[in-house]
């Protein structure tokens, strides 16, 4: 047995060789240490890295020891109470919200690289730990299943595991509500009135903040004007930082080009009344808009990062007839040119909780004309968000 402990000490003493304040190295020497002396070879203890041997005529357990030997080899009270805690976290969540208190950069953790995941989430937890006084001695982040461990001193477990308890709270929760009005520009007019500003990625987006009243009147002049359409509404509760989509959109079989088959005879057959003459394609047409929301840690601003589009098909233009063949037949078909119409407006907006916001198009003028046809409408998108609780309740009211 005793060749055993010989054996470990000199392993110990090799780790302390390197570094001389390891807390680690330095107990388990002292219970190698203790359990030599009780054998009696009180010869063969002393360590090879010259830290001085403290003796233990009282009895002392190896914690008691420790600790003289640390305070004995630094100034600074190092603690060897060292005990070791797994975590156990929604990788995604954890990760996000990292990002959320800014202890991640917004493109570390989740890049899919799970060597480069583990070393970015590693070393921004660590600094995140020491700025806040807390000790860890060694952490491992596992990228792919969300499990954390640390080693650290009993003292700092609990503050880690408040730490990481708080930091793992479900973000707070985004209620979305998105209006779609097809405005005349004359009804726009009231809109001119508000400070806005122009989105810098896309000049023809302006985007506007309003207030819950200011919304109300503004929506109140727009319904009131049977010029103007309210195209779709909607709304979806999220996650901050996840991503959502609210669309309002029909499905629609488009031709889209001249089946080959049929340009050269004999051309294709008819199956129960019907060909493939055409060849068609589903294509969805409507309202769109994605939203990620980033609630800022004080739950009182809201940073939206908008894109709304509006796909519309507007029929087919005239094409050149072509020569076909269909049950051997000859004739002549019009090669389809679907025409569609795409408006989208996006932008980025840091608004309150329970404020909208607005946008439009930038270029959008005040029309003279007193019977505005479709192409002096102008698509206007309101976002509402407001913050909930999870039993679905708003967190702020109106006056706050």
């Amino acid at each position: 047995e005793a060749g055993k402990l010989n054996e470990a000490r000199a392993k110990f003493e090799s780790a302390l060789s390197i570094d001389p304040k390891n807390p680690a190295a330095l107990y388990y020497l002292s219970l190698v240490t203790n359990s030599l002396e009780k054998n009696g070879d009180r010869n063969t203890v002393r360590p090879a890295h010259n830290l001085p041997l403290i003796e233990n005529p009282n009895g002392n357990n190896a914690r008691d020891t420790i600790q003289k030997v640390a305070q004995t080899s630094s100034s600074s009270e190092v603690s060897t109470n060292i005990t070791t805690r797994r975590f156990n976290v929604d990788r995604n969540t954890f990760v996000q919200n990292l990002k959320r208190i800014g202890v991640l950069e917004s493109g570390d953790g989740l890049s899919g690289n799970p060597v480069a995941d583990r070393e970015a989430v590693q070393n921004g937890i660590l600094k995140w730990f020491s700025s806040m006084g807390v000790h860890v001695q060694n952490l491992n982040w596992n990228s792919s299943n969300g499990h954390l461990l640390i080693r650290a001193p009993r003292e700092d477990i609990d503050t880690i595991e408040a730490a990481i308890g708080a930091v793992y709270q479900s973000p707070p929760q985004v209620n979305i509500k998105v209006r779609f009005v097809e405005a005349s520009k004359d009804s726009l007019a009231a809109l001119q009135n508000f400070p806005s500003t122009i989105n810098p990625e896309n000049s023809q987006t302006r985007i506007l903040t309003l207030t819950s009243d200011q919304t109300r009147s503004i929506m109140k002049a727009l319904e009131s004007s049977s010029e103007n359409d309210l195209l779709a509404q909607g709304q979806v509760t999220t996650l901050s930082a996840r991503q959502a989509q609210i669309q309002s959109v029909d499905t629609q079989s488009i031709a889209m080009k001249i089946n080959p088959a049929a340009l050269t005879s004999p051309g294709i057959y008819s199956s129960n009344g019907t060909n493939d003459l055409l060849i068609t394609t589903n294509l969805p047409t409507g309202p769109v808009i994605d939203v990620v929301p980033f609630v800022s840690q004080d739950a009182d601003t809201i940073k939206m990062r908008l894109t709304a589009t509006v796909t519309e098909f507007l029929g087919y233009e005239k094409g050149e007839s072509v020569t076909t063949y269909v049950d051997g037949k000859e004739g002549k078909t019009a090669v389809p040119i679907p025409r569609f119409r795409i408006r989208q407006k996006s932008g980025d907006a840091i608004i309150k909780d329970g404020q909208t916001v607005v946008l439009f198009d930038n270029s959008a003028k005040i029309s003279d004309s007193k019977t505005p046809d479709a192409k002096d409408k102008n698509i206007v998108v309101f976002v509402t968000t407001t913050l909930i609780d999870s039993a679905g309740n708003r967190i702020h009211s109106d006056a706050q």
